[in-house]
């Protein structure tokens, strides 16, 4: 699986508006292991949409980002992307939506309708084949939008704040959807999100983004067992802690404080509270 390993090295990103230049991104480094679930949480304006656009080769930024050890240079079908609206093609059923994902892939009718169907059982829609988007509700139209990103098999699974238009039930299940299609495909993930519970519920390691300019603040590894329950005891704990640095960081940056230098971040086993001084 080495193939889906990705490296982000020194990415930093500015944007000129009005003559000014607002860094969005400094200093970025990260690795992310094949086969992984990383979720990037931070506050609104850190940067980490800014982030996922560079990993996707939507957008360009200083550094590089390595895929499978080549640098991405631009969009690549073996790095599928769901947006927080699903974007589907109303005129479209839903089996015709997830089929564009398969557009150019190199297989006949019958296998990209086999491979059509097979993702909609995934994400539960078989039923709804046929269905237009405006037959279905937003968790179920964010399902279609999750299957069209996976149909074409791509080694790493990119999610930008996913559920965040969602009402809280919706969004409960489709983070236990997600968990479960996870655990079936194995498939290297990175979700962005400003959500903590989200962030803590679904990461193998989550990434603590600090605002202005956005870069790394800390990163913790979640050792729970799956499929892990938002109930129990230990995750709330942990929840806390993550809520904790995030408060730290963000409320630093917004006071206009110091803050720990990007090099001098760590990794922090989760189960550890204490936070670097």
């Amino acid at each position: 699986m080495a193939e889906n390993r990705l490296a982000i090295r020194a990415v930093n990103k500015t944007f000129h508006v009005d003559g000014s230049a607002l860094i969005a991104l400094s200093d970025i480094d990260l690795d992310i292991a094949p086969g992984s679930f990383v979720t990037i949480v931070g506050a609104s304006g850190c940067g980490k949409s800014t982030l996922l656009r560079i990993i996707a080769g939507l957008d360009a930024g200083e550094g590089e980002v390595l895929h499978g050890g080549q640098p991405v240079a631009g969009p690549s079908l073996d790095r599928g992307l769901v947006f927080q609206e699903p974007r589907l093609f109303p005129w479209l059923t839903v089996e015709q939506n997830v089929a564009l994902g398969l557009e150019n892939a190199p297989l006949d009718a019958a296998a990209k309708r086999r491979t059509v169907g097979s993702h909609l059982a995934l994400v539960g829609l078989s039923a709804f084949a046929k269905a237009l988007p405006r037959q279905l509700s937003g968790g179920m139209a964010q399902r279609v939008a999750i299957a069209r990103g996976l149909v074409n098999r791509p080694s790493v699974l990119l999610l930008d704040e996913p559920f965040g238009a969602l009402d809280a039930l919706t969004r409960a299940h489709l983070q236990d959807e997600l968990q479960r299609i996870w655990a079936h495909e194995r498939i290297t993930t990175v979700l962005v999100t400003h959500d903590v519970d989200e962030a803590v519920l679904l990461g193998d390691r989550v990434v603590v983004m600090a605002p202005r300019p956005g870069r790394i603040a800390h990163i913790f590894d979640i050792d729970l067992p799956r499929l892990r329950d938002r109930r129990s005891e230990e995750l709330v704990r942990l929840r806390n802690v993550v809520l904790d640095a995030l408060e730290t960081v963000s409320g630093n940056s917004l006071a206009q404080e110091a803050v720990e230098p990007a090099d001098r971040w760590r990794s922090l086993p989760i189960g550890d509270a204490a936070l670097p001084a």
